[in-house]
């Protein structure tokens, strides 16, 4: 990307919507390319907070309505009671994890969220999880609109198919992040 503004020194982790619901063998609505992203997001988890940074994960979870874009997409929501709803591994495991809900594709939209990131001086993200071709795709932008560096770990992101988790990371390469892998993390900071 060209323009970039200089490196900053205060990067957070943003696990997206690392649910049962997608991560769960058994579930319909299970991403078959969640397992091998698992160890890795795990791994970033760690070097995160080994740096000391913030790593804060997001649920979907919203209303069985026309407002809700998962419902709209799917004719269905979970709600935060919802088994589904709760963090699959290895997300759920990670002490002192931040978890914010979100109704909307974007983390963003929630004011608790934005209050919350403003405290805490961050001035970039990494994100990681499901699905790349959505709330990844829409986090990353949101993120990049509001003046923070976006980073995006390809092995630690899934999609329903090849061609879409393919998609997305080209369209967040060219528009709004850095492609990065997780063993290279060293290069969000």
């Amino acid at each position: 990307m060209t323009g970039r503004v200089p490196r900053t020194k205060r990067t957070a982790l943003l696990i997206l919507d690392w649910q049962k619901l997608f991560v769960d063998p058994s579930s319909k609505a299970f991403v078959r390319g969640s397992p091998e992203a698992a160890p890795r997001i795990g791994y970033a988890a760690r070097f995160f907070l080994d740096k000391g940074l913030p790593v804060i994960a997001s649920v979907h979870h919203g209303e069985n309505d026309a407002r809700d874009p998962f419902f709209r997409f799917s004719g269905r929501t979970i709600g935060r009671s919802d088994h589904l709803c709760q963090l699959g591994e290895p997300v759920a495991g990670i002490a002192g994890l931040a978890v914010y809900p979100k109704s909307s594709y974007s983390l963003f939209e929630n004011r608790e969220f934005m209050s919350d990131i403003g405290k805490k001086d961050i001035s970039g993200f990494c994100l990681c999880g499901l699905l790349a071709d959505k709330c990844v795709l829409a986090n990353a932008f949101a993120a990049f609109d509001k003046g923070f560096e976006v980073f995006v770990p390809e092995d630690c992101v899934a999609a329903r198919d090849e061609s879409l988790l393919s998609s997305a990371l080209s369209i967040m390469g060219k528009s709004c992040a850095e492609l990065v892998l997780s063993t290279e993390l060293e290069r969000c900071l």
